[in-house]
Protein backbone atom coordinates (compact mmCIF):
# COMPACT_ATOMS: atom_id res chain seq x y z
CA UNK A 1 0.00 0.00 0.00
CA UNK A 2 1.47 3.29 -1.36
CA UNK A 3 1.68 5.68 1.98
CA UNK A 4 -0.34 9.06 1.05
CA UNK A 5 1.21 12.60 1.82
CA UNK A 6 0.87 13.56 5.57
CA UNK A 7 0.06 16.85 6.56
CA UNK A 8 2.54 19.06 8.52
CA UNK A 9 1.24 18.66 12.61
CA UNK A 10 -0.28 15.87 12.79
CA UNK A 11 2.27 13.62 10.82
CA UNK A 12 4.75 15.36 13.53
CA UNK A 13 2.53 14.54 16.47
CA UNK A 14 1.85 11.26 15.33
CA UNK A 15 5.41 9.84 14.69
CA UNK A 16 6.82 11.80 17.94
CA UNK A 17 7.95 9.50 21.08
CA UNK A 18 6.46 10.80 24.13
CA UNK A 19 8.41 10.56 27.45
CA UNK A 20 5.93 10.36 30.24
CA UNK A 21 3.51 8.24 28.52
CA UNK A 22 3.85 5.15 25.86
CA UNK A 23 3.97 6.02 22.15
CA UNK A 24 0.87 6.32 20.57
CA UNK A 25 1.70 5.62 17.14
CA UNK A 26 4.00 3.89 15.35
CA UNK A 27 4.97 3.50 11.61
CA UNK A 28 3.96 6.16 8.82
CA UNK A 29 0.75 7.21 8.58
CA UNK A 30 -1.22 5.31 5.32
CA UNK A 31 -4.17 4.59 3.73
CA UNK A 32 -6.47 2.58 5.46
CA UNK A 33 -8.20 -0.53 3.84
CA UNK A 34 -11.72 0.35 6.14
CA UNK A 35 -14.37 1.41 4.20
CA UNK A 36 -15.17 4.71 5.13
CA UNK A 37 -18.44 4.35 8.31
CA UNK A 38 -16.91 7.11 10.34
CA UNK A 39 -18.40 10.68 10.32
CA UNK A 40 -17.11 14.14 11.91
CA UNK A 41 -19.97 16.23 12.80
CA UNK A 42 -19.07 19.96 13.01
CA UNK A 43 -22.22 21.29 15.60
CA UNK A 44 -24.46 23.87 15.20
CA UNK A 45 -25.37 26.66 17.34
CA UNK A 46 -27.20 29.96 17.72
CA UNK A 47 -27.64 33.47 19.62
CA UNK A 48 -28.66 37.20 19.50
CA UNK A 49 -25.98 39.35 18.40
CA UNK A 50 -23.69 40.71 21.12
CA UNK A 51 -24.21 36.99 22.97
CA UNK A 52 -22.42 33.66 23.02
CA UNK A 53 -23.05 30.55 22.21
CA UNK A 54 -21.77 27.05 22.23
CA UNK A 55 -21.50 24.35 19.40
CA UNK A 56 -19.52 20.71 19.67
CA UNK A 57 -18.15 19.03 17.29
CA UNK A 58 -18.14 15.21 17.36
CA UNK A 59 -16.89 12.00 15.72
CA UNK A 60 -19.61 9.31 15.25
CA UNK A 61 -17.06 6.25 14.52
CA UNK A 62 -17.64 2.75 13.22
CA UNK A 63 -17.01 -0.61 15.64
CA UNK A 64 -14.10 -1.11 13.71
CA UNK A 65 -12.65 2.14 13.95
CA UNK A 66 -12.34 1.66 18.08
CA UNK A 67 -8.59 2.60 17.77
CA UNK A 68 -9.32 6.56 16.57
CA UNK A 69 -6.88 8.32 18.94
CA UNK A 70 -6.25 11.77 17.16
CA UNK A 71 -7.90 14.34 15.25
CA UNK A 72 -6.68 17.22 13.42
CA UNK A 73 -9.60 19.05 12.65
CA UNK A 74 -10.13 22.70 10.99
CA UNK A 75 -13.69 24.46 10.77
CA UNK A 76 -14.01 27.54 8.48
CA UNK A 77 -16.67 30.21 9.25
CA UNK A 78 -17.84 33.40 8.36
CA UNK A 79 -15.93 35.97 10.35
CA UNK A 80 -18.32 38.75 9.43
CA UNK A 81 -20.93 37.04 11.17
CA UNK A 82 -19.08 35.28 14.08
CA UNK A 83 -15.49 35.27 15.80
CA UNK A 84 -14.26 32.12 18.09
CA UNK A 85 -14.08 32.99 21.54
CA UNK A 86 -12.51 30.12 23.41
CA UNK A 87 -11.76 26.32 22.31
CA UNK A 88 -11.99 23.66 24.56
CA UNK A 89 -11.07 19.75 24.67
CA UNK A 90 -13.92 17.21 25.07
CA UNK A 91 -13.86 14.97 28.16
CA UNK A 92 -10.50 12.66 27.56
CA UNK A 93 -8.90 14.82 24.60
CA UNK A 94 -5.59 16.77 25.08
CA UNK A 95 -5.24 19.68 22.90
CA UNK A 96 -1.62 20.06 21.44
CA UNK A 97 -0.46 22.31 20.27
CA UNK A 98 -3.42 25.28 21.45
CA UNK A 99 -6.05 25.76 19.00
CA UNK A 100 -4.88 27.99 16.16
CA UNK A 101 -7.87 30.92 16.02
CA UNK A 102 -8.17 33.27 12.85
CA UNK A 103 -10.84 34.82 13.29
CA UNK A 104 -9.43 37.80 10.51
CA UNK A 105 -9.99 34.76 7.86
CA UNK A 106 -12.60 32.66 9.40
CA UNK A 107 -10.51 29.69 10.45
CA UNK A 108 -10.44 27.60 13.96
CA UNK A 109 -7.73 24.73 13.55
CA UNK A 110 -7.74 22.05 16.58
CA UNK A 111 -5.71 19.12 17.01
CA UNK A 112 -5.70 16.58 20.14
CA UNK A 113 -5.16 13.21 21.11
CA UNK A 114 -6.11 10.82 23.94
CA UNK A 115 -4.26 7.72 25.54
CA UNK A 116 -8.19 5.31 26.04
CA UNK A 117 -11.25 4.53 23.79
CA UNK A 118 -13.51 6.75 22.36
CA UNK A 119 -17.00 6.20 22.75
CA UNK A 120 -19.44 5.28 19.68
CA UNK A 121 -20.65 8.73 19.65
CA UNK A 122 -17.59 10.91 20.96
CA UNK A 123 -17.60 14.87 21.48
CA UNK A 124 -14.17 16.14 20.18
CA UNK A 125 -14.32 19.83 21.43
CA UNK A 126 -16.59 22.66 21.62
CA UNK A 127 -16.49 26.04 20.45
CA UNK A 128 -17.39 29.26 22.19
CA UNK A 129 -19.03 31.68 19.82
CA UNK A 130 -19.87 35.53 19.63
CA UNK A 131 -22.11 37.15 17.31
CA UNK A 132 -21.22 39.72 15.44
CA UNK A 133 -24.17 40.53 13.70
CA UNK A 134 -27.90 38.91 12.05
CA UNK A 135 -27.20 35.80 9.75
CA UNK A 136 -26.39 32.27 9.39
CA UNK A 137 -22.46 31.06 9.13
CA UNK A 138 -22.15 27.70 7.67
CA UNK A 139 -19.16 25.54 9.47
CA UNK A 140 -17.41 23.34 6.46
CA UNK A 141 -14.35 21.53 6.82
CA UNK A 142 -10.73 22.99 5.85
CA UNK A 143 -9.35 19.65 4.36
CA UNK A 144 -9.83 16.06 3.49
CA UNK A 145 -12.17 14.65 5.56
CA UNK A 146 -10.14 11.53 5.75
CA UNK A 147 -7.03 12.89 6.83
CA UNK A 148 -8.96 14.31 9.49
CA UNK A 149 -8.95 11.56 12.12
CA UNK A 150 -6.49 8.83 12.86
CA UNK A 151 -5.47 5.67 14.71
CA UNK A 152 -2.51 3.19 15.32
CA UNK A 153 -0.17 4.94 12.66
CA UNK A 154 -2.98 5.41 10.08
CA UNK A 155 -5.46 7.55 8.77
CA UNK A 156 -9.24 6.82 9.56
CA UNK A 157 -11.70 7.53 6.17
CA UNK A 158 -14.27 9.52 7.59
CA UNK A 159 -16.93 11.72 6.26
CA UNK A 160 -17.96 15.33 7.08
CA UNK A 161 -21.53 16.83 8.18
CA UNK A 162 -21.27 20.50 8.30
CA UNK A 163 -23.31 22.53 10.97
CA UNK A 164 -24.11 26.14 10.78
CA UNK A 165 -23.98 29.30 13.88
CA UNK A 166 -27.31 31.38 13.74
CA UNK A 167 -27.18 35.22 14.93
CA UNK A 168 -30.05 36.55 15.41
CA UNK A 169 -30.80 40.31 16.04
CA UNK A 170 -31.92 41.78 19.21
CA UNK A 171 -35.36 42.75 19.93
CA UNK A 172 -36.61 46.43 19.53
CA UNK A 173 -37.27 47.59 23.18
CA UNK A 174 -40.78 48.85 23.36
CA UNK A 175 -41.26 52.55 23.53
CA UNK A 176 -43.79 53.14 25.81
CA UNK A 177 -43.38 51.66 29.64
CA UNK A 178 -46.38 49.37 30.74
CA UNK A 179 -46.80 50.97 34.03
CA UNK A 180 -46.11 54.76 34.29
CA UNK A 181 -44.28 56.23 37.17
CA UNK A 182 -45.67 57.27 40.03
CA UNK A 183 -46.11 61.23 40.09
CA UNK A 184 -45.18 61.33 43.75
CA UNK A 185 -41.63 61.06 44.04
CA UNK A 186 -40.90 58.66 46.66
CA UNK A 187 -38.45 60.09 49.76
CA UNK A 188 -35.18 58.53 49.98
CA UNK A 189 -34.85 56.17 53.27
CA UNK A 190 -32.95 58.06 55.80
CA UNK A 191 -29.48 57.36 55.98
CA UNK A 192 -27.86 54.92 58.58
CA UNK A 193 -24.59 54.88 60.52
CA UNK A 194 -22.01 53.02 58.35
CA UNK A 195 -20.64 50.13 60.74
CA UNK A 196 -17.20 49.75 60.28
CA UNK A 197 -16.17 46.11 59.53
CA UNK A 198 -13.40 44.48 61.63
CA UNK A 199 -10.64 43.23 59.84
CA UNK A 200 -10.21 39.44 60.18
CA UNK A 201 -7.36 37.82 62.24
CA UNK A 202 -4.30 37.48 60.77
CA UNK A 203 -3.10 33.92 59.80
CA UNK A 204 -1.77 31.62 62.14
CA UNK A 205 -0.84 29.40 59.61
CA UNK A 206 3.30 29.70 58.24
CA UNK A 207 5.67 29.04 55.34
CA UNK A 208 7.08 25.56 54.79
CA UNK A 209 10.72 25.24 55.97
CA UNK A 210 12.55 24.68 52.39
CA UNK A 211 13.95 21.86 51.62
CA UNK A 212 17.47 22.10 51.83
CA UNK A 213 18.72 21.10 48.30
CA UNK A 214 21.58 18.45 48.20
CA UNK A 215 24.89 19.62 46.97
CA UNK A 216 24.83 19.08 43.17
CA UNK A 217 21.34 18.34 42.25
CA UNK A 218 20.84 17.82 38.83
CA UNK A 219 17.19 19.81 38.55
CA UNK A 220 14.94 21.38 41.05
CA UNK A 221 11.13 21.86 40.80
CA UNK A 222 9.82 24.83 42.68
CA UNK A 223 5.82 25.25 43.67
CA UNK A 224 5.93 28.80 43.23
CA UNK A 225 4.25 31.05 45.97
CA UNK A 226 1.69 33.99 45.88
CA UNK A 227 -1.49 35.57 47.42
CA UNK A 228 -3.78 38.43 47.38
CA UNK A 229 -6.78 39.76 49.21
CA UNK A 230 -9.75 37.58 50.18
CA UNK A 231 -11.99 37.78 47.35
CA UNK A 232 -9.43 38.48 44.52
CA UNK A 233 -7.66 36.23 42.47
CA UNK A 234 -4.10 35.78 42.08
CA UNK A 235 -1.35 33.48 40.08
CA UNK A 236 1.83 31.09 40.90
CA UNK A 237 4.23 30.01 38.86
CA UNK A 238 5.39 26.34 38.99
CA UNK A 239 8.78 25.84 37.39
CA UNK A 240 12.07 24.21 36.85
CA UNK A 241 15.82 24.99 37.74
CA UNK A 242 18.33 22.50 35.62
CA UNK A 243 21.52 22.56 36.77
CA UNK A 244 24.88 22.48 34.87
CA UNK A 245 24.69 19.34 32.29
CA UNK A 246 21.31 18.59 33.31
CA UNK A 247 19.10 17.10 30.08
CA UNK A 248 16.17 19.36 29.54
CA UNK A 249 12.85 17.60 30.45
CA UNK A 250 10.48 16.74 27.79
CA UNK A 251 7.78 15.84 30.03
CA UNK A 252 6.50 16.22 33.80
CA UNK A 253 3.65 14.88 35.91
CA UNK A 254 2.81 17.17 39.04
CA UNK A 255 0.49 17.05 41.60
CA UNK A 256 0.03 19.70 44.10
CA UNK A 257 -1.64 19.40 47.51
CA UNK A 258 -3.25 23.21 49.01
CA UNK A 259 -5.72 23.95 51.33
CA UNK A 260 -8.74 24.63 49.64
CA UNK A 261 -10.07 26.53 53.01
CA UNK A 262 -7.53 29.46 52.06
CA UNK A 263 -7.90 29.52 47.82
CA UNK A 264 -9.10 27.40 45.39
CA UNK A 265 -8.02 26.92 41.73
CA UNK A 266 -9.66 28.62 39.18
CA UNK A 267 -7.99 27.22 35.93
CA UNK A 268 -4.26 26.20 34.93
CA UNK A 269 -2.56 27.32 31.59
CA UNK A 270 0.99 25.89 30.27
CA UNK A 271 4.23 27.02 30.59
CA UNK A 272 5.28 28.84 27.41
CA UNK A 273 6.61 25.69 25.14
CA UNK A 274 4.72 23.23 26.88
CA UNK A 275 1.13 21.18 26.24
CA UNK A 276 -1.22 20.09 28.96
CA UNK A 277 -1.83 16.46 28.17
CA UNK A 278 -4.16 15.34 29.34
CA UNK A 279 -5.86 18.40 30.94
CA UNK A 280 -4.91 19.45 34.18
CA UNK A 281 -7.26 17.53 37.21
CA UNK A 282 -8.27 20.08 39.79
CA UNK A 283 -10.10 19.27 42.43
CA UNK A 284 -10.66 21.66 45.14
CA UNK A 285 -12.81 19.39 47.34
CA UNK A 286 -9.40 17.67 48.28
CA UNK A 287 -7.06 20.34 47.39
CA UNK A 288 -5.23 19.10 45.10
CA UNK A 289 -4.29 19.79 41.52
CA UNK A 290 -2.45 17.52 39.03
CA UNK A 291 -0.73 18.65 35.78
CA UNK A 292 1.21 17.50 33.23
CA UNK A 293 2.52 18.25 30.38
CA UNK A 294 4.65 17.05 26.93
CA UNK A 295 7.22 19.62 25.12
CA UNK A 296 9.20 18.96 21.64
CA UNK A 297 11.71 21.44 22.15
CA UNK A 298 14.77 22.11 24.77
CA UNK A 299 13.58 23.66 27.59
CA UNK A 300 15.72 26.96 29.22
CA UNK A 301 17.93 26.76 32.35
CA UNK A 302 14.66 28.12 34.08
CA UNK A 303 11.37 26.68 32.82
CA UNK A 304 8.29 27.83 33.64
CA UNK A 305 6.12 24.96 33.96
CA UNK A 306 2.72 26.26 34.80
CA UNK A 307 0.49 29.30 35.94
CA UNK A 308 -1.99 28.71 38.26
CA UNK A 309 -4.70 31.04 38.97
CA UNK A 310 -6.03 31.10 42.13
CA UNK A 311 -9.58 32.42 43.89
CA UNK A 312 -8.12 33.96 47.24
CA UNK A 313 -10.98 32.50 50.00
CA UNK A 314 -10.17 33.36 52.96
CA UNK A 315 -7.51 34.93 55.53
CA UNK A 316 -4.59 32.50 56.11
CA UNK A 317 -1.76 30.60 54.66
CA UNK A 318 -1.58 27.52 52.38
CA UNK A 319 1.38 24.91 52.04
CA UNK A 320 2.06 24.29 48.36
CA UNK A 321 3.24 21.00 48.84
CA UNK A 322 3.97 18.21 45.71
CA UNK A 323 1.97 14.43 46.30
CA UNK A 324 4.75 11.40 45.73
CA UNK A 325 8.19 11.59 45.04
CA UNK A 326 9.98 14.37 43.46
CA UNK A 327 12.33 12.18 41.34
CA UNK A 328 9.45 11.08 39.52
CA UNK A 329 7.75 14.11 38.45
CA UNK A 330 10.74 15.20 35.57
CA UNK A 331 10.77 12.97 31.97
CA UNK A 332 13.84 12.89 29.70
CA UNK A 333 14.93 10.55 26.82
CA UNK A 334 12.30 7.92 28.22
CA UNK A 335 13.33 7.73 31.88
CA UNK A 336 12.29 9.76 34.72
CA UNK A 337 15.03 12.32 35.82
CA UNK A 338 16.52 12.95 39.43
CA UNK A 339 15.22 16.55 41.23
CA UNK A 340 14.68 17.91 44.49
CA UNK A 341 11.40 19.95 45.58
CA UNK A 342 10.93 23.63 47.05
CA UNK A 343 7.08 23.90 48.31
CA UNK A 344 5.61 27.07 48.00
CA UNK A 345 2.38 28.77 50.08
CA UNK A 346 -0.31 30.75 48.67
CA UNK A 347 -1.03 33.96 51.67
CA UNK A 348 -4.60 35.35 51.89
CA UNK A 349 -5.02 38.46 53.63
CA UNK A 350 -8.13 39.99 54.69
CA UNK A 351 -9.39 43.04 53.44
CA UNK A 352 -8.84 45.85 55.32
CA UNK A 353 -11.21 48.27 56.42
CA UNK A 354 -11.39 51.89 55.06
CA UNK A 355 -10.81 54.68 57.18
CA UNK A 356 -9.15 57.99 57.03
CA UNK A 357 -5.60 58.18 57.76
CA UNK A 358 -5.45 60.48 61.23
CA UNK A 359 -1.75 61.74 59.80
CA UNK A 360 0.51 61.12 57.35
CA UNK A 361 2.71 58.63 57.59
CA UNK A 362 6.23 59.31 58.06
CA UNK A 363 8.92 59.24 56.33
CA UNK A 364 10.96 56.12 56.14
CA UNK A 365 14.74 56.84 57.29
CA UNK A 366 16.76 55.01 54.88
CA UNK A 367 18.56 52.38 56.54
CA UNK A 368 22.64 52.26 56.68
CA UNK A 369 24.92 49.68 54.49
CA UNK A 370 26.66 47.00 55.67
CA UNK A 371 29.14 47.49 58.44
CA UNK A 372 27.29 48.52 60.94
CA UNK A 373 28.84 48.31 64.72
CA UNK A 374 28.52 44.91 66.41
CA UNK A 375 27.19 45.71 69.05
CA UNK A 376 23.72 47.41 66.92
CA UNK A 377 23.34 43.73 65.24
CA UNK A 378 20.51 41.87 66.61
CA UNK A 379 20.63 38.40 67.38
CA UNK A 380 18.62 36.41 66.01
CA UNK A 381 16.92 33.77 68.40
CA UNK A 382 17.17 29.94 67.04
CA UNK A 383 16.33 26.51 68.85
CA UNK A 384 17.36 23.39 67.26
CA UNK A 385 15.78 22.45 63.95
CA UNK A 386 13.55 25.06 62.05
CA UNK A 387 13.05 28.49 63.28
CA UNK A 388 10.63 31.28 61.80
CA UNK A 389 11.44 34.98 62.27
CA UNK A 390 12.15 38.11 60.99
CA UNK A 391 15.06 40.02 60.43
CA UNK A 392 14.51 43.73 62.25
CA UNK A 393 18.32 45.12 61.65
CA UNK A 394 19.50 47.06 59.38
CA UNK A 395 20.39 46.07 55.59
CA UNK A 396 23.66 43.88 55.80
CA UNK A 397 25.79 40.94 54.54
CA UNK A 398 24.18 37.47 56.01
CA UNK A 399 27.61 36.74 57.56
CA UNK A 400 27.75 39.64 59.66
CA UNK A 401 24.07 39.10 60.94
CA UNK A 402 25.16 35.47 62.19
CA UNK A 403 28.77 36.17 63.18
CA UNK A 404 27.04 38.38 65.80
CA UNK A 405 24.24 35.52 66.66
CA UNK A 406 25.52 32.42 67.35
CA UNK A 407 27.98 31.14 64.08
CA UNK A 408 28.34 27.70 65.75
CA UNK A 409 25.06 26.30 66.22
CA UNK A 410 23.53 28.22 62.63
CA UNK A 411 23.91 25.93 59.90
CA UNK A 412 21.84 27.46 57.34
CA UNK A 413 19.31 30.16 56.63
CA UNK A 414 16.68 30.91 53.98
CA UNK A 415 15.06 34.16 52.66
CA UNK A 416 12.28 34.18 49.79
CA UNK A 417 13.68 36.03 46.65
CA UNK A 418 9.95 37.62 45.31
CA UNK A 419 11.44 38.62 42.20
CA UNK A 420 13.12 35.95 41.07
CA UNK A 421 10.71 33.35 42.53
CA UNK A 422 12.94 30.91 44.03
CA UNK A 423 14.55 30.64 47.79
CA UNK A 424 18.09 32.33 48.37
CA UNK A 425 20.42 30.66 51.15
CA UNK A 426 23.19 31.53 53.27
CA UNK A 427 25.31 29.04 55.63
CA UNK A 428 28.42 29.76 57.22
CA UNK A 429 29.76 25.92 56.51
CA UNK A 430 28.60 25.61 53.05
CA UNK A 431 30.73 26.23 49.86
CA UNK A 432 30.81 29.42 48.30
CA UNK A 433 29.07 28.43 45.25
CA UNK A 434 25.76 27.16 46.90
CA UNK A 435 25.76 30.51 48.62
CA UNK A 436 23.57 33.01 46.59
CA UNK A 437 22.15 35.18 49.46
CA UNK A 438 23.83 38.15 49.75
CA UNK A 439 22.27 40.75 51.38
CA UNK A 440 19.60 40.73 54.31
CA UNK A 441 17.22 43.49 54.43
CA UNK A 442 15.14 44.60 56.92
CA UNK A 443 11.68 43.29 56.90
CA UNK A 444 13.12 39.82 55.23
CA UNK A 445 11.29 36.62 56.89
CA UNK A 446 13.84 34.39 57.13
CA UNK A 447 14.05 30.43 57.69
CA UNK A 448 16.79 29.23 60.09
CA UNK A 449 18.15 25.82 60.63
CA UNK A 450 20.07 25.33 64.26
CA UNK A 451 21.55 22.50 65.79
CA UNK A 452 21.98 21.30 69.29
Amino acid sequence: MEPKRKRGLLSKLLVVQLAAVSALFAGVLGTSAVVAGTSISAGSASMVAGNSAVSTASVTRSAEDAHLNAYDITLQFDPAIVSVASVEAAAGWSLMPAPRIKNDVGTVQVIAVRFDTCATTCPVFKVTWNGLAAGTSALTLGGNANESLAGMGQYIPATFNAGSVTVTAPATPTATPTNPPSSTPTAPPSPSATATPSPTASPTATPPAPVTPAPGAPAAVLAGSGGAVAGASFLTTAGVSLGTNTPSPASFDLTLRFDPAVATVERVTAGNGWSLAPQPAIDNAAGKVRVSGLRFDSCAAYCPLFVVEWNAVAAGSSVLQIEGNPNQVLGANGVTQPANFTPGWVTVTAAAPSATPVSAPATPTPTQPAGTNAADVPVMPHSPGWNLLTWGGEEMAPSAAIAASNPAAIEVIYVWDAEAGRWRRYGPGLPGYLNDLKTLKSGDIIWLSAKN
